[in-house]
This record gives C-alpha cells, sequence and structure tokens, in this order.
C-alpha cells in the first residue's frame, strides 16, 4: 500500500524554514517572502531562496520514500553540478540522493528548472518498524515540494522538541562549496548538539540588512548567532564610522522581539588576504580571490568593532555573548581555504567538529549561552509538535 502526502500535508513535516510559499507546490523559504522585494539584486534574492538547513522530519516504518520535487538552481552561482537529497535515519547517515543539473553553466542568464522524483529505495538498510527520518534539502538550490509518497504512514515525530536556533552569516554560514547539504557545518553541529536548527547562511550578502534583523526577530528561537564580517570587507560595505551604530541597529532589532533569548556574535573566521588588508574582495585570474586594497576596512577593523559593541551593551544585555571565530578556523588551518576565502568540505566538517565541542565545554561564551538557552527552553516547556495526516492510494 502506498501514502501519500500533498504540500498540506507534508507541511507540518517541514523544518528549517520561517515562510512558505504555496503554488503548485510548497516552496519553503528561510527569510519570509515579502523581503524578497527589499533585496539588493538577484544574486541575493537567489542565495536567499535556496533551501540551506530546510528539511522534512517524521517518523515511519518505511523501506521506500520518495519526494516529487520542483528545483531552481542558478548555474551561474552554483556551476552546472547536481543538487542532494541527504536521508539519515535514527540519527545516521543512510542516502544521498543526487538531482543532475541540465543547465549549460556557460550561460550566464539562465537558471535550471527540473522536476524530479527523488527515490530513497532503504529496503535492505533498516529493520521494518517505526524509525525516526530526516531527508536535508539542497543547500544550493530553491525546493518546491509536490508530493511525498512512502510504503507505510508517515507521522509527525514523537521526540521532545529541540531547542532552536538560528544562525545568521555569509556563504561560510550557507556551505554551497560542499557537495553534500548535511556536511554545511551549521547542520552537522545541529545535530551534534541536538538543536532545530534556521539557517540564514546567505552567500555574499551578510550585510546587516534590516529585513534579516526583523525576520530573526519575528522567528521564535531559543538561541541566535551572528556570524559577522567577511562579505562587508569583501563588498566595500560600511566604512568604520557607519560600522558600529549599525550593528548596534541589528541588534536593537533583534531584541525587540528576542529581548531575553542568549545571542552570540561571532566573529569573523581567519582569511589571510583580508586580516590587515581591505577589500574589496576581487577574483584573479586562476580562480582564487585577492583583496584589492583599496575599501575602508580589514578584518581586524572588523572584530575590533564586535568587541566594542558588545562591551557596550553587556553592561545591560546579559543575554548577549561574543566568540572569536578564528576559534573554528584560525591561520594554522588556512590550508583549507581552497580559493583564498571559503573552506573547503573538511573545513566546513572541523568548523563543525569544533563548533560542537566548545558548545559542551565550560569555560567559552558559546557554552555559556548554549546553556542558558537549554535552561530558558526546560523552563518554558518548549513547543508542541504539530500533526500531519495522509491520503491512502
Amino acid at each position: 500500500m502506498t501514502f501519500s502526502l500533498d504540500p498540506v500535508a507534508i507541511e507540518p513535516l517541514l523544518f528549517g524554514m520561517v515562510d512558505t510559499v504555496r503554488g503548485p507546490g510548497l516552496t519553503p523559504l528561510r527569510l519570509p517572502d515579502r523581503a524578497f522585494e527589499q533585496m539588493f539584486d538577484e544574486f541575493s534574492r537567489a542565495v536567499a531562496s535556496f533551501s540551506a538547513g530546510i528539511r522534512l522530519e517524521f517518523e515511519s516504518a518505511a523501506s521506500r520514500v520518495e519526494l516529487n520535487v520542483t528545483l531552481t538552481r542558478h548555474p551561474l552561482i552554483t556551476g552546472n553540478t547536481p543538487s542532494s537529497f541527504c536521508l539519515f535515519v535514527d540519527g545516521e547517515r543512510v542516502r544521498t540522493e543526487e538531482v543532475p543539473a541540465t543547465a549549460d553553466a556557460g550561460r550566464v542568464s539562465e537558471t535550471d528548472t527540473v522536476t524530479a522524483t527523488v527515490l530513497f529505495d532503504i529496503s535492505e538498510a533498516l529493520a521494518p518498524d517505526r524509525r525516526s527520518f530526516q531527508i536535508w534539502f539542497p543547500h544550493d538550490a530553491k525546493v518546491s515540494i509536490n508530493l511525498l509518497r512512502a510504503d507505510a504512514p508517515v507521522m509527525p515525530s514523537s521526540a521532545a522538541p529541540r531547542l532552536r536556533w538560528i544562525h545568521y552569516g555569509s556563504s561560510i554560514s550557507q556551505c554551497v562549496d560542499t557537495p553534500d547539504p548535511s556536511d554545511s557545518w551549521p547542520a552537522a553541529a545541529s545535530r551534534e548538539l541536538d538543536l532545530d536548527l534556521i539557517s540564514m547562511g546567505l552567500a555574499g550578502s551578510c550585510m546587516l540588512d534590516p529585513y534579516a534583523a526583523r525576520a530573526i526577530r519575528d522567528t521564535p528561537a531559543d538561541l541566535i548567532t551572528l556570524k559577522i564580517g567577511i562579505n562587508i570587507v569583501g563588498a566595500d560595505a560600511f566604512a568604520a564610522r557607519s560600522l558600529s551604530p549599525v550593528i548596534h541597529g541589528f541588534l536593537d532589532t533583534i531584541r525587540d522581539g528576542h529581548p531575553d533569548t542568549p545571542i552570540v556574535v561571532i566573529s569573523p573566521v581567519f582569511c589571510g588576504i583580508h586580516e590587515f588588508t581591505p577589500g574589496p574582495t576581487v577574483m584573479s585570474p586562476d580562480g582564487r580571490w585577492t583583496a584589492a586594497g583599496t575599501g575602508n576596512l580589514t578584518l581586524m577593523d572588523i572584530r575590533h568593532a564586535l568587541d566594542r559593541v558588545v562591551a557596550d551593551r553587556v553592561t545591560h544585555d546579559r543575554a548577549l555573548f561574543h566568540f572569536d571565530g578564528r576559534r573554528l578556523l584560525g591561520e594554522h588551518d588556512s590550508s583549507h581555504l581552497y580559493d583564498s576565502v571559503h573552506p573547503d568540505t573538511d573545513g566546513y566538517r572541523m568548523i563543525a567538529s569544533r563548533f560542537s565541542d566548545l558548545g559542551r565545554v565550560a569555560g567559552n561564551d558559546l557554552h555559556d549561552a548554549i546553556s542558558a538557552a537549554r535552561t530558558r527552553h526546560a523552563e518554558a516547556g518548549g513547543a508542541k509538535a504539530g500533526g500531519v495526516e495522509a491520503s491512502k492510494e
């Protein structure tokens, strides 16, 4: 017998999104739909539409699960590469299934839109009893879900609600450089620390934009991390005079909706070309990024500004924390920066491991923030899970 879920029935099983667009299918979004009209350009809208961190979570005894989806990709941004869906069962990676690209990556104006069925056949891998499923969506494509089919009933997770974690950052948080969405460091860290991730990693677009601050403000969260810096230097987006007030304003907006939620401000990871040389960042003929040096700020300037802002605010905001991003990737790890800016897959795995380890071990602000968030979450009793119904065929 086949059990089918249409988009209405699928929506309660979706995690990692803050909004949805309903059409022929269901498109989950990491930012509110209204924010897209306020974005700077089509590049910003494209990367914001990608489904980084979005996943389906449910319980089932199924041995076959099919997703019918429509993908929209941008070859100019991600290349003419496949997009992957990654299945975890009871916390273990079981299958990764790819949807091949169909567009010509050399045609810069072309998007690649394809409807496909993604099949996870796990009949040989699992015993026939109810298990916990997690399907991570591509972090390099917009996904619209048309239908889910399974050979056993699909039910909402019965696990206790987890700590809701919003993470805001750049391409180093969106991690489109790694082929598997589950290898993005926020996704891996969320599994290690048992957190319910909403990834607001926005490649090239982590610019302290008001729409991002409002999205964080308006989204329920137990823990918020803000990894700020590399895009500001790379685009030469601010001068010293404007940066600190903008950081304060971004935090003020978030605090309007989260007056007591632990917030961790994370300074940039190491990036040799910009440690002491301003932006903008430009591409060299060999495919590596270099620093033009004609801009206003270096990464050291960003770190000093973040230090000052947090120091000014912690006297009246005891739920604000600061964490040095170089503890995640430092100068001695620079061999992982394959293009001088972005980590390779092993680099992302290293960041995830260090983030998770530091989150568990006392003696640093990241651990203190997570501990405070867990305490508040437990005292509040968490949130209640939703329900879903399936139709039989």
